[in-house]
């Protein structure tokens, strides 16, 4: 598979979700956060277990584990773009059902106008 596009998704009132997440965790969770997303960019779909796995509903999650800690990456696959949607969930052995429908919500909103609901596009 070819390179993806990522983007991270922004709310209609400028808020970025996965951002708030990411920009409070530690610097060894936030580098593998990042390989990660390289990693979603470079294979798409074809990335698999143990780094991603596929919820319901075209809902993933990106898992960054680092010491024993469980932190989700929320994201879907819109057209011919990867886009990650919200913070990671911690220490859930399962995510909340309320947690995947409002990623649902967003990619929707993502979809109607993603110029207006991206907040950066990884290169």
């Amino acid at each position: 598979m070819s390179k993806v596009r990522v983007d991270i998704f922004r709310k209609a009132n400028g808020r970025v979700p996965l951002m708030t997440w990411f920009n409070s965790q530690n610097q060894e969770v936030r580098e593998k956060a990042i390989g990660l997303a390289k990693q979603l960019k470079e294979k798409g779909h074809e990335l698999g277990m143990p780094a991603a796995k596929f919820l319901r509903d075209d809902i993933w999650e990106l898992r960054v584990i680092v010491r024993r800690v469980q932190h989700r990456i929320l994201y879907a696959f819109a057209k011919e773009r990867v886009v990650l949607l919200t913070h990671g969930l911690t220490k859930e052995s399962v995510v909340p059902p309320e947690e995947i429908d409002k990623t649902i919500r967003y990619t929707k909103e993502y979809l109607q106008n993603p110029k207006k609901h991206t907040h950066r596009i990884y290169r």
